[in-house]
């Protein structure tokens, strides 16, 4: 019971980054160069074959159904990585309207989310080489935005790593499923 009030009534914290779009990154990656590696980008959610379903709904179980329905939204994208024909990373990527994300965001500018790896494809470069894919092709705003949460290390490595700003911290206070924003950006 107090785990339920808790969850509808929690305060969050989430570390914010940003990167400059459509600066070109060499992409590294710690795959064996037999490896078919393959960028792709799902405007919607009819794109996706058979395995690339299987794929998302073995990362997000219950909320395989949320992601499919975001990515048939007009201003959502699904970026992806295929190896040797098999989905093995994808970013889901919002288009913003004015004052997206937390207030910070412009027109266009993009916020990456659900970034996801599938675990035998992990520690090999993916997470990252996506993300510099993501905002070195982007090319209708300044900035990409992401965030983690303050726990979550490997995460933030892999986004400093591919060249995104520390922001800071941002603090919000969640009511059942609206959010009361208290912007603190720094540490």
């Amino acid at each position: 019971m107090i785990g339920r009030i808790k969850k509808l009534f929690g305060s969050k914290k989430i570390v914010i980054y940003r990167k400059e779009t459509g600066v070109h990154d060499k992409v590294n990656s710690n795959l064996p160069n037999t490896d078919s590696i393959k960028h792709v980008i799902y405007n919607n959610s009819f794109e996706l074959s058979a395995e690339d379903l299987i794929a998302i709904k073995s990362i997000f179980k219950k909320n395989s159904k949320k992601i499919l329905r975001r990515l048939d939204r007009p201003n959502y994208r699904l970026f992806a990585i295929k190896l040797n024909g098999v989905m093995a990373h994808f970013c889901l990527v919002v288009i913003c309207r004015e004052g997206d994300f937390f207030g910070m965001a412009h027109k266009d500018d993009l916020i990456i989310m659900n970034c996801n790896t599938l675990e035998k494809y992990r520690r090999k470069g993916l997470y990252k080489a996506n993300l510099q894919y993501i905002c070195s092709n982007w090319q209708f705003s300044k900035w990409a935005y992401i965030n983690t949460r303050p726990e979550n290390i490997f995460s933030q490595k892999g986004v400093e790593s591919a060249g995104f700003e520390r922001m800071g911290v941002y603090k919000y206070f969640q009511i059942a499923r609206f959010n009361i924003h208290v912007r603190k950006c720094g540490d």
